[in-house]
């Protein structure tokens, strides 16, 4: 079953949160997101809203958008995990492994099949974040 645009939005925004720690996020108004509307807001250097307004973006569509996705490949990369993407006929394979020094840091392998591409990417990278937050994963 095909995700709704609201169970996207929510991964888009975990995926903001848990894979590029952004912190904070805003509605046009400058106020704390209200989680509503579709458009939130974040300072990409981390700094509050005032005064750093004009440095505003809108959270990109990590789940539906491959470009966005993409920079959710590349950052998995930087932190040293490697990435296995391939198509099937009931949707895309996304395979994350991990080094053993992540291994001993918590962080845990994970495969993920789904349609969308860009949605399986962001579905296997909360991934294997979710599993070196678990009690006893060294994190």
């Amino acid at each position: 079953m095909p995700s709704t645009p609201e169970e996207l939005r929510s991964l888009d925004v975990e995926i903001a949160r848990v894979v590029f720690k952004i912190k904070r996020l805003y509605g046009f108004d400058g106020q704390p997101w209200d989680g509503v509307d579709n458009f939130p807001q974040y300072i990409p250097s981390g700094k509050p809203w005032h005064g750093h307004q004009i440095d505003a973006r809108t959270l990109p569509w990590f789940s539906r958008d491959i470009a966005a996705a993409w920079t959710v490949v590349e950052r998995l990369r930087e932190i040293g995990m490697g990435i296995v993407i391939g198509n099937e006929p009931d949707g895309w394979e996304v395979e994350i492994t991990t080094t053993e020094t992540l291994y001993q840091q918590g962080y845990r392998g994970c495969y993920s099949r789904h349609a969308p591409i860009a949605e399986a990417i962001c579905r296997a990278a909360l991934a294997v974040f979710a599993r070196a937050a678990e009690p006893g994963q060294g994190k």
